[in-house]
């Protein structure tokens, strides 16, 4: 696709969203049977056009800058597509009928304010980058069969979990195929405390499960990553090589944990590597590819909404697909339990619940998160930890209404960055690791602080392994070498 045509596409898919946000919050206006709580809530997708307008300068990266891209995409799927169908789902949510519900007018202003925010913060970052030429630098054409350090970490972590997993079978319950993705649910697994070494019984100890769930994580970026890179060098057949990579990236989306979206994430990374790695055949299907992306989001989607057991039984599709879609991109509803909670806040809450994220710091601080407070005050009991804490909420809490927007700010010019950084770098597997940070930091925009710590506590290792890549191994000789 040639950059004219490319300019066109991206020109009228702005101008598509923008209408549909004005389209959309009419439909909500000429609604007079929403609640009265609800009045305002077509100010949203309103709102959302106007983030689009302040936007427009920069049309032209909705299809040529991945961070760009899920940024926009997700703000206006959050506050103009689910607006549409919690409309058509009679404002169904969980927070429906609570002591929050009284909240829902200021939830509405605070989101329509994090929107010009947010958009104005884009704005100026972009405004900044555009003066300074953005260059992408090519990936090393110098191929190696040698396995660096990193790649024998990823082979010795991939046979670990499969030796655990071969002696363990029941431990095989963490995992389920995304074609079981409505069926599956969080594992009930046996499991023997470190204290009981000695007393017999064949159930695998905890510690067990959770170091081999940690190296799991760690190899489920990294093992595609290091594929990737061998076959792109070693492959001399592009179209062959190419199919190798596909094969690979699907992989990578089949097996899932309880955590679905951490195999989207990788799975988008993932196919815009490729097509970092392949630009000839990513000018012919790069539409066909995110086409049926998206489609196949949207049946996985469907499939876990059709699969969840936490509905009544006199709810309709829409009543289900209201309450779904609020639960995953919160929005004002899930934000006025926030405005409900502020009284049990305590500054030093901020304090202690960072600390949590830290390694071992959740058993002496995870009680005091604001994602527990969120949870004990959205469901009136304690236990429940489901619901996310939206971004702007913790800000909220954090800031206050002023500076409330500065979290979801941070994540989309983090993901810009990260993006940036993955643009300078020569090695496939750095690349990859700097653009599964982007899209993560990009899908943080819905989520809080505490998730983002907890996302990069996880995948250090991946980083920290990334330095040993400077080492080549060789006969058992590790020799350093330099990029």
């Amino acid at each position: 696709m040639n950059k004219k045509r490319l300019k066109w596409c991206s020109r009228f898919l702005f101008a598509l969203m923008l209408l549909l946000c004005v389209l959309v919050s009419l439909y909500i206006f000429l609604d007079e049977d929403r609640p009265a709580e609800c009045m305002l809530y077509y100010l949203i997708p309103l709102s959302n056009g106007l983030f689009f307008v302040i936007l427009s300068p920069f049309y032209s990266r909705l299809l040529t800058h991945m961070s760009y891209t899920l940024v926009i995409g997700l703000y206006f799927a959050k506050y103009t597509v689910v607006p549409f169908f919690t409309r058509l789902g009679g404002y169904a949510t969980f927070v429906e009928g609570s002591d929050a519900w009284s909240y829902m007018p200021a939830a509405i202003l605070l989101t329509c304010y994090e929107q010009i925010f947010v958009a104005a913060g884009l704005y100026l970052s972009c405004s900044r980058e555009a003066r300074i030429k953005r260059t992408r630098t090519g990936i090393s054409g110098q191929p190696t069969r040698r396995f660096d350090a990193c790649d024998m970490a990823v082979l010795a972590g991939t046979a670990a979990v499969a030796g655990i997993l071969l002696y363990y079978p029941s431990l095989r319950q963490n995992f389920h195929l995304a074609t079981q993705i409505g069926e599956a649910g969080n594992p009930i697994l046996e499991l023997r405390s470190w204290r009981e070494i000695g007393n017999g019984g064949t159930a695998p100890l905890g510690i067990v499960n959770t170091l081999m769930l940690m190296i799991f994580k760690v190899i489920h970026i990294m093992l595609p990553l290091m594929l990737l890179e061998k076959i792109w060098y070693h492959v001399k057949r592009r179209g062959r090589a190419l199919f190798y990579s596909v094969l690979v990236t699907g992989a990578a989306l089949m097996v899932m944990t309880e955590s679905n979206a951490n195999s989207i994430f990788i799975a988008i990374t993932l196919t815009v590597l490729l097509f970092y790695l392949y630009p000839a055949y990513a000018e012919k299907y790069a539409a066909c590819v995110i086409a049926g992306g998206i489609g196949l989001v949207l049946i996985l989607f469907v499939r876990k909404v059709n699969g969840s057991t936490g509905f009544s039984n006199d709810a309709t599709v829409w009543n289900n697909l209201s309450i779904t879609l609020n639960s995953y991109l919160n929005g004002p509803f899930n934000l006025s339990v926030v405005f409900a909670m502020r009284e049990q806040y305590h500054p030093l809450t901020a304090i202690t619940e960072t600390l949590a994220e830290l390694p071992a710091g959740g058993r002496l601080f995870a009680r005091y998160s604001t994602s527990v407070l969120f949870n004990e005050t959205l469901w009136g009991i304690s236990g429940r930890t489901d619901q996310l804490l939206p971004a702007v909420g913790q800000g909220l809490l954090y800031f206050g209404g002023g500076l409330a927007p500065v979290i979801p700010l941070l994540f989309a010019l983090m993901s810009f960055r990260f993006e940036k950084m993955a643009d300078e770098c020569q090695s496939v597997k750095k690349r990859g690791l700097m653009l599964f940070a982007s899209v993560i930091c990009a899908f943080l925009i819905g989520n809080n602080l505490s998730h983002c710590l907890t996302y990069f506590s996880t995948y250090f290792p991946a980083y920290a392994l990334l330095f040993f890549s400077r080492y080549k191994v060789v006969f058992g000789h590790v020799l350093r070498v330099k990029q």
